[in-house]
C-alpha cells in the first residue's frame, strides 16, 4: 500500500538510497540502537523513558505520536532489573557469538566440528545474523526478537553444553 501511494517500490528504494547517501553515520548509529533494543527486548529504564518521550515531543509531527508517547511514558523499569536483564542478554549474545565464531573458524581451517558445536554455532550464527539484518533494515522492536526464541534457547543450551563438555575433556 505504501509503495502504491509513493509511486511504486522503485520510488521507495530510490528514496531509501538517497537517505542512506545523505547520512551513513547516522544510519549506522540508528542501526546500533536497534540492535541494542533487539538484544535487550526493548526494555528501558526510567531515564531512557523520559529521554524517549522528550525525543518524541521534539520531533513532532510523528506518525502515531500519541500511541508512541503513551507506550513510552512511565514504561521505564527499575535500575536493578534493567542491569540484570541487560547483563543476562549480553552474556547470552556473547556465548552465542563465541559458538558461532568457533564453528566458522573450525570450518575455515577444514577441521570437522563436533555435532554439538555445529548445532550451537549454527544457532549463534542464525541469532546474530537475524538480529543484525533486522537492525539494519527495520526497527528494534522486541516482537522481532521474540520470534527467535527457538534458536535463542536452543543455541544457549547447546552452547553451554558444548562449553561444559569441552572443559570436561580438557580436565580429564
Amino acid at each position: 500500500m505504501l509503495a502504491a501511494v509513493y509511486g511504486g517500490t522503485r520510488a521507495l528504494i530510490e528514496a531509501s538510497m538517497a537517505r542512506l547517501r545523505g547520512g551513513l553515520p547516522g544510519y549506522f548509529r540508528l542501526s546500533a540502537d536497534h540492535l541494542f533494543c533487539l538484544w535487550t527486548f526493548a526494555n528501558i529504564d526510567r531515564a531512557e523513558s523520559d529521554q524517549l518521550a522528550a525525543y518524541i515531543d521534539a520531533y513532532a509531527p510523528l506518525i502515531f505520536k500519541d500511541n508512541l508517547r503513551a507506550f513510552v511514558v512511565g514504561r521505564g523499569t527499575g535500575p536493578l532489573k534493567i542491569l540484570f536483564l541487560r547483563g543476562t542478554m549480553y552474556a547470552i549474545a556473547t556465548v552465542l557469538l563465541i559458538s558461532g565464531l568457533v564453528l566458522l573458524a573450525r570450518l575455515a581451517f577444514l577441521r570437522r566440528p563436533s555435532a554439538l558445536l555445529a548445532a550451537a554455532g549454527l544457532c549463534g550464527i542464525v541469532m546474530h545474523g537475524a538480529m543484525l539484518l533486522t537492525a539494519l533494515t527495520a526497527v528494534g522492536l522486541s516482537r522481532y526478537a521474540f520470534a527467535l526464541w527457538v534458536p535463542l534457547t536452543l543455541g544457549i543450551s547447546l552452547s553451554a553444553l558444548w562449553i561444559v563438555t569441552s572443559a570436561g575433556k580438557r580436565i580429564a
